[in-house]
């Protein structure tokens, strides 16, 4: 396992939940300099429908043959402000939270898995768009 073997999963993921990137791959995944493959970050905007997108950060390493999400950040953005999000952010207390608003007040919370929160994602649009 290295990072770019992660970067095709997430590639396939984004497909498989028809979210559109903002960017092309090269633009998004990065593999640390000097890391051998060991150390990468994602990071983008990725579009469920028109103005409503996840901003996603992802900082990762391999530890194994299994890639751990160091620290992450999830936010949903419709029509230009945060709806939710949710982090893992070692410089904050909690470190693992998340925002129940756009006021960024941090919520203790526990790790959430990133399918988890486009499923969270798609529920909010179609909440929105039953409420049209």
């Amino acid at each position: 396992m290295d990072v770019w073997t992660y970067f095709e999963q997430k590639l396939r993921e984004f497909e498989d939940y028809s979210l559109a990137p903002d960017r092309e791959p090269d633009d998004m995944f990065v593999e640390t300099a000097g890391s051998e493959g060991k150390r990468g970050r994602v990071f983008g905007n990725l579009f469920l429908t028109e103005g409503v997108y996840l901003r996603i950060s992802e900082v990762v390493v391999v530890r194994g043959n299994r890639i751990h999400r160091e620290e992450y950040a999830y936010f949903l953005v419709v029509d230009g402000y945060e709806a939710w999000g949710w982090e893992r952010d070692l410089s904050h207390d909690p470190a693992v939270h998340r925002h129940a608003t756009a006021a960024h007040t941090r919520v203790a919370a526990r790790p959430i898995p990133f399918k988890k929160v486009v499923d969270l994602a798609w529920e909010e649009v179609s909440r929105r768009a039953s409420n049209v």
